[in-house]
């Protein structure tokens, strides 16, 4: 009995995915689920409204103390965690001085 529960559970689970990806676990290639690139939609809502795509911007004296904690020799971790900022931040400011 709990046999016939968990080949029932198995193929209600395998049915429901199947359905969620798109019918890529049956292998069918037709598929109602067209790919859309979620980033390039959202990419193009933002570009109608105005809004700004690059990064946000940094105050220019956490650039100041950026380019001076790097010239000292300290790290990008480092000098993130001493500023506060993300490690991103500190190799944006680095390759643009």
């Amino acid at each position: 009995m709990l046999a016939v529960k968990i080949i029932a559970l198995c193929v209600l689970c395998f049915i429901w995915l199947s359905g969620c990806q798109g019918n890529r676990l049956s292998g069918s290639t037709s598929s109602f689920v067209t790919p859309v690139d979620p980033q390039a939609s959202g990419r193009g809502l933002r570009e109608e409204r105005g809004v700004r795509l690059d990064c946000r911007p940094v105050n220019s004296s956490v650039e100041t103390w950026i380019r001076e904690l790097r010239a000292a020799g300290m790290g990008i971790l480092k000098i993130g965690r001493t500023l506060g900022v993300g490690t991103s931040v500190v190799q944006r400011v680095r390759a643009a001085a």
